[in-house]
């Protein structure tokens, strides 16, 4: 089983900013990928989150989710994002944390399909960060890919 502390290491290790950004996987399970940050190491100068934190921290978490999904499937992959598309809504005003929910099954299953047969996958995902009054603040849909590796 792929664990938090598993998928933290290999971002800190992999994807160095992560460790600057104070990057957390606080959950890793059947239902999703979540992972906060603290405001203090990504805040700006309106003291709330900086639009770029928030960019890349949603971004990571969407991939994080992707090549947890493939380790815990048994395998390796180069895995990539090819798009996204922000929507800035709300101001963050506290720790960030970006939630990213695990497809539908029948989604899950494609995508593993798709991996396991023709050596790479592709799908879309949706990563949310909420405000203290539980509000969507931003919304990211990713694109990103896996291409399977030795």
């Amino acid at each position: 089983m792929y664990l938090p502390k598993d998928l933290q290491q290999y971002l800190h290790i992999k994807i160095p900013i992560t460790q600057a950004m104070g990057i957390q996987v606080t959950r890793l399970d059947a239902q999703g990928l979540g992972i906060s940050a603290p405001l203090a190491l990504n805040i700006n100068d309106k003291y709330t989150a900086f639009g770029g934190s928030l960019a890349a921290i949603m971004t990571v978490t969407g991939w994080g989710l992707t090549h947890a999904l493939i380790q815990q499937a048994g395998a390796t992959a180069n895995t990539l994002v090819y798009q996204t598309q922000i929507t800035y809504l709300n101001p963050v005003t506290q720790d960030i944390y970006a939630w990213c929910q695990l497809p539908d099954k029948a989604i899950v299953d494609l995508f593993l399909d798709h991996f396991f047969q023709r050596g790479k996958a592709r799908w879309e995902l949706q990563v949310q960060v909420l405000t203290v009054e539980n509000t969507v603040a931003v919304q990211l849909t990713g694109g990103y890919v896996a291409l399977k590796t030795n």
